[in-house]
């Protein structure tokens, strides 16, 4: 899969959790610039398109699938728990006439419906095998703010870490600072930090 077929379904995929979790896996595109040779256009595969929330009776989202005007093609498919809250996505590749799997992202959560960990696993198209390649980590304050996410990579072995973001909030639940670190020679070394700030506190 190619990096603009992955951001486009990336993006699609940021859509469709905003809205079941507000504060959701959120993926940054690297290049934020519009390129028209990559023009695209989505097909959703639905009964009907309302915002997914728990519980909910109306149809919910199935798949989508990203064509670019070079030809290639992306399908994101989704399972959903009993709830209506994510299981698990999958992404394929169409080649060949078919669909190959690529890359499947499944969620746990807490008690309390809170996401606190999506595992990344790879395809292997010869063993036909998911294998682990990745997970996010997730924590949250007694406020249900998330204060922490954490990236770890599977070596084969064991997941390690590589990345870490860790927020603070104002006494309204408002994102104050954002701290960005990565794992290197076995410690935390910060990269960059955020800090948030207006009349409102918002």
């Amino acid at each position: 899969m190619n990096l603009t077929n992955k951001l486009i379904c990336l993006l699609s995929y940021y859509l469709l959790v905003t809205e079941v979790f507000p504060q959701g896996q959120s993926y940054t595109l690297i290049n934020g610039d519009i390129n028209n040779s990559f023009l695209s256009r989505s097909i959703y595969n639905i009964s009907t398109f309302t915002p997914l929330k728990k519980n909910s009776s109306a149809g919910v989202l199935d798949s989508i699938i990203c064509i670019n005007t070079n030809g290639n093609r992306v399908r994101i498919t989704y399972n959903y728990n009993d709830d209506l809250s994510l299981n698990y996505f999958i992404n394929a590749d169409w080649y060949n006439g078919e669909w190959i799997n690529a890359e499947k992202h499944t969620n746990t959560y807490n008690s309390e419906g809170k996401l606190i960990s999506v595992l990344w696993e790879s395809f292997n198209s010869t063993t036909k095998e998911w294998q682990q390649s990745g997970k996010d980590i997730f924590n949250y304050d007694s406020l249900k703010n998330r204060i922490n996410y954490l990236y770890q990579v599977y070596n084969g072995q064991e997941f390690i870490n590589e990345l870490s973001y860790e927020y603070c909030y104002s006494t309204t639940n408002n994102v104050i600072s954002s701290l960005v670190k990565v794992w290197n020679n076995s410690r935390w070394v910060n990269v960059s930090k955020a800090i948030n700030i207006n009349s409102n506190t918002n």
